[in-house]
């Protein structure tokens, strides 16, 4: 991310590696269970508010939110003093491992500790970029075939968040 250019259009889309729509359909499930109980009704038509101011100020909270995610992108990519951008990596995806167990509840494989999962990501930097992504996509589509499905659907909105 600290590449990114906010005015160049983006490529078409590749086949991908996660379905979204089942992720927002859940989502919108769990939001209406949440209105629902703050409102203590649903969603309707002709409530009193104003739809449109509703959705403009969301808009720009969702603006807000945006660039605050990619500001911190970017200052949590940089090395810290007298790191090298090798110890910065390993440092970075020791801490994102770290989050999917702690926050997931997912478990590495026994035996393998966070370190060596870096390690081993490490060595792979040598491939072109499509053949790691593509490597690394099928380790996590692995590991997420052996997880219960409500991990499942954690981790893969877990990771979503970081696609963003």
């Amino acid at each position: 991310m600290q590449n990114l250019d906010l005015n160049k259009p983006e490529p078409p889309p590749t086949t991908g590696n996660i379905d979204v729509w089942p992720l927002v359909i859940a989502d919108m499930v769990e939001r209406d269970a949440v209105g629902r109980a703050k409102y203590g009704v649903p969603l309707r038509t002709n409530n009193g508010r104003r739809p449109l101011v509703d959705l403009y100020q969301e808009l720009l909270d969702a603006v807000v939110y945006c660039r605050q995610e990619i500001e911190e992108a970017k200052s949590s990519l940089r090395p810290l003093d007298g790191e090298t951008a090798d110890m910065s990596l390993r440092r970075q995806l020791a801490s994102f491992l770290d989050s999917i167990v702690e926050d997931c509840g997912v478990a590495l494989p026994a035996g393998t500790t966070v370190e060596e999962l870096v390690g081993y990501w490490m060595d792979d930097l040598r491939e072109t970029d499509e053949q790691r992504i593509e490597r690394n996509a099928r380790r996590i589509r692995d590991l997420m075939a052996t997880l219960p499905p409500d991990e499942r659907l954690a981790m893969a909105r877990e990771l979503a968040k970081g696609e963003g």
